[in-house]
């Protein structure tokens, strides 16, 4: 069984672990279809983020798909991730979370289904942001560009 300790540091959590309770998963019905809108493949990678961090970005950009370039068949990748969901150190009795550093589990795949560690991926791979005005883009136009007139 894995320690409090011992499990942060790798940055996954054991069921069996008593010491952590989840928070509620977030979804944010962004997105999840990597290939839907390849324009992320040309927005920068992400710089490496916090677990709070990338639940707020998160929270204003809908979307981000994860890359790691010459190891996507050991990951499923790339895939967009869609909702993320923390684990905190519980107050003991309480079943809620409370102070101490959270593990972070960004959620992937159809409906958010699949929980990742979130510095796992940061570790071995690259976020990219799908903001609003690349995604409303059409394959051909430049973002911004008028629309032909009817």
């Amino acid at each position: 069984m894995l320690h409090a300790k011992s499990a942060a540091a790798a940055g996954t959590i054991s069921s069996l672990e008593p010491g952590l309770a989840p928070l509620p998963v977030y979804q944010t019905g962004g997105q999840d279809d990597p290939y839907t809108d390849l324009l992320w493949l040309s927005a920068p990678p992400l710089a490496p983020l916090s677990g709070n961090q990338f639940a707020f970005a998160l929270a204003s950009g809908g979307s981000f798909a994860f890359q790691s370039p010459g190891r996507n068949d050991a990951f499923g990748g790339p895939f967009m991730i869609t909702g993320c969901q923390s684990w905190g150190l519980s107050a003991f009795g309480t079943g809620t979370a409370s102070g101490g550093s959270a593990i972070v589990y960004a959620a992937s795949g159809p409906e958010g289904k699949r929980y990742l560690p979130l510095a796992v991926l940061q570790d071995s791979g690259t976020l990219h942001t799908l903001t609003k005005e690349r995604s409303s883009t059409t394959l051909g136009s430049a973002p911004g560009a008028v629309p032909p007139r009817k």
